[in-house]
């Protein structure tokens, strides 16, 4: 089976689990309208036609070195997917963003349900602009705690010993501060000038590696592999998460990224992307100035984004991005050597997925 054949058959597993996990839901509360909508929200946002990385990492390394009947092992998988389908909900209102993967995001169908049902009424509150903002929001807050809530319960409801269940609601704890913490610096850096290289790749560690990670980890505690070997995988997918990054902030030029947003988005935003940083580095006095005044402002005119855009490319910044991913896609395969021998079955696999993160067009 070739590379994207096998993606495609492993995406549709996780599609059906995915399926079969929203149909055992059976909380009484779902009788109740908005619980009801919430679970029905969230099982069309999973299935959104996301690419499943995490699993598909997660039963790739599970393969490596286990010939067990990988179905009894789908439940203890399957977690991966809805705890990154959690922190993209709860991402995308951070980032008030309206779209990812071409639709709607989470609490952006709160808001049109809620307009539609209720209308815009007079509202006075401290922090939302209106009735239909606040609403969308905590019910986005609401349908990420309860994403959350499925990943604990995958886990305790799998074929899996005691020992193992332990191991794993402990992974995903420690994923839980990672997370928040790289989340925590991508906000502080929205409105700080002097960010590095450096400070980067600690925010896509946090925000985007550790899950990568979290999914060898897992992987590695249901095959009983030893920690020497589970180390390289990591330090593999580490890699792979920062090629994913920087090949997503190269994608927000050209069509929106994996968000499939407008373009220039993370301009919008204010991010700190590898691309924002070089440039400034580069910029004299004056562009310096005339950047950060576009930097973060929301209202930025298509113009405006072009102009930074245009001196992304004029200042060398796309070409380093896309030397340091090469050269990160480059590290992820001479790690990967240390285990030629040992993962017959998943090694040509892992060697595609690592030029699938550099030259990925979403």
């Amino acid at each position: 089976m070739n590379f994207e054949k096998e993606l495609k058959f492993y995406q549709n597993i996780i599609n059906q689990e995915l399926r079969k996990l929203f149909n055992q839901i059976s909380f009484t509360e779902k009788e109740n309208l908005l619980v009801g909508k919430e679970i029905n929200f969230l099982e069309k946002f999973c299935l959104y036609s996301g690419k499943r990385l995490r699993p598909i990492l997660a039963i790739k390394t599970f393969q490596s070195f286990s010939n067990k009947n990988l179905k009894k092992f789908y439940h203890a998988i399957l977690p991966l997917e809805l705890y990154h389908s959690y922190t993209l909900i709860h991402d995308d209102i951070y980032d008030e963003d309206t779209v990812r993967r071409g639709k709607s995001t989470i609490h952006f169908l709160f808001e049109e349900w809620f307009d539609r049902r209720y209308k815009k009424f007079s509202y006075f509150g401290k922090i939302y602009k209106n009735s239909t903002s606040r609403f969308g929001a905590v019910s986005g807050f609401i349908g990420g705690k309860i994403l959350r809530a499925l990943v604990d319960l995958a886990v305790l409801q799998s074929k899996i010993n005691t020992k193992k269940k332990v191991e794993i609601l402990e992974l995903f704890n420690k994923q839980d501060f990672s997370d928040n913490f790289g989340q925590a610096e991508d906000l502080f850096f929205e409105k700080e000038e002097n960010i590095n290289k450096e400070d980067y790749f600690r925010m896509v560690r946090l925000k985007t590696g550790e899950l990568f990670k979290t999914s060898v980890r897992l992987a590695g505690i249901l095959a009983n592999v030893k920690k020497k070997e589970i180390k390289i995988l990591e330090s593999f997918a580490e890699n792979l998460a920062y090629i994913f990054q920087i090949k997503d902030d190269l994608l927000d030029l050209s069509i929106g990224g994996e968000k499939g947003r407008e373009k220039g988005s993370d301009i919008k935003n204010g991010k700190k992307t590898l691309l924002l940083i070089y440039s400034l580095k580069k910029a004299d006095k004056n562009k310096k100035a005339e950047i950060l005044k576009i930097i973060g402002n929301e209202k930025a005119s298509k113009k405006e984004i072009k102009k930074i855009i245009d001196f992304y490319y004029e200042s060398g910044a796309v070409d380093f991005c896309e030397r340091i991913a090469l050269k990160k896609s480059k590290k992820a395969l001479m790690i990967l050597r240390k285990l030629k021998g040992k993962i017959n079955n998943s090694y040509s696999f892992f060697e595609f997925l690592a030029s699938f993160m550099f030259e990925r067009k979403r």
